[in-house]
């Protein structure tokens, strides 16, 4: 008997997209599947779509709640699974026929607490889908894996939706609620605590860029929720011992400080908000009186408005350095063709 596969999609006002998302899950050659939709308080007709396709097929169970957020909307959606494996879908997204099918041959075969494809971005709905006719497959250790999460360095990126877990991954791990970037606050601990990780270069899901996604809104770009989750990722790594990881982490924060500074100095300049910023890169620079090493780095600290005019002169040398090369190129080439 095959094993089941809990798919849980949090709902909220995508009446637009949600049958194309459902359409896909239910189109699985993977049958055995136990669909968890929570409609999370919508207030366009989404709930009434999740109750028309539960007429449709047993399969799909639907639970309506008042809005709560989406890390306790998937902790809802965990409470309820039954499965050997837990998957999550986006509603507004969509999965390729053969994903669960695919996903859970590659974990039996090699005995994977996690399986991972890569995913694909859209925002026009007549885009090019990419398929690797042999697609090449990659066995990694856990603490190979937390070392890419960081930057996310395009091998397992710290969202949730492309991934196959073994359920038993999350029998003492829950999302947080109320927080903004809930996913990034966990997949280092489903990660740390698989046995091994298996990657494939197919693409199996495709995520929408919706304009209206809350990672389009301004309240994402001013929330500070993501420091949070990197001071306690740091924290679980020191505990661990991963001490290099320990260091990335410190300087993925940074990293994220200046990259939002920038940002919202140039969206509105809220001067409140940069000193907040500013405030926070300055405390993790420093800590343990240990400051991170790089031109840069100390250059931020000593004033942010001098790094970004260093930064942007580093950028036109190196674009006039490029330039220069390829033009010297062409014409090399024009000099070789000019005297066949």
């Amino acid at each position: 008997m095959n094993e089941l596969i809990s798919v849980i999609v949090p709902v909220y006002n995508v009446e637009e997209y949600l049958r194309n998302c459902l359409d896909s899950i239910l189109q699985q050659s993977y049958s055995e599947l136990q669909i968890i939709l929570i409609d999370d308080g919508s207030t366009d007709n989404s709930g009434k779509i999740c109750d028309e396709y539960e007429k449709k097929d047993s399969r799909i169970e639907v639970i309506h709640q008042q809005n709560s957020g989406i890390g306790r909307t998937r902790n809802v959606g965990l409470d309820r699974a039954k499965g050997q494996y837990i998957a999550f879908v986006d509603s507004d997204d969509f999965i390729h026929k053969d994903m669960y099918r695919d996903l859970i041959k590659l974990a039996k075969r090699n005995k994977a607490d996690l399986t991972v494809c890569k995913f694909q971005r859209f925002k026009n709905p007549n885009f090019s889908v990419k398929w690797e006719d042999c697609p090449t497959e990659r066995i990694l250790r856990p603490y190979d894996v937390l070392a890419k999460l960081p930057g996310d360095q395009d091998e397992v990126e710290s969202v949730l939706w492309n991934k196959l877990y073994k359920s038993s991954l999350f029998n003492s791990i829950r999302f947080p609620e109320g927080l903004i970037n809930e996913d990034a606050d966990i997949i280092y601990l489903v990660i740390d605590a698989s046995n091994i990780v298996i990657v494939t270069d197919q693409v199996y899901y495709y995520y929408r860029f919706n304009e209206n996604s809350i990672t389009r809104l301004d309240t994402y770009l001013y929330n500070m929720d993501i420091f949070k989750i990197y001071d306690r990722q740091q924290r679980y790594y020191q505990e661990k011992g991963y001490s290099e990881l320990s260091r990335s982490t410190r300087r993925t924060y940074l990293d994220k400080v200046i990259s939002k500074y920038k940002l919202i100095k140039a969206q509105s300049g809220k001067k409140k908000i940069l000193k907040q910023l500013k405030e926070r890169y300055n405390a993790k620079y420093m800590e343990g009186n240990s400051p991170i090493k790089g031109a840069g780095y100390r250059l931020f600290y000593v004033s942010p408005n001098l790094y970004y005019v260093c930064r942007n002169i580093k950028l036109k040398i190196v674009s006039l350095t490029i330039e220069r090369k390829m033009n010297s190129e062409r014409e090399f080439s024009f000099s070789n063709y000019t005297h066949i």
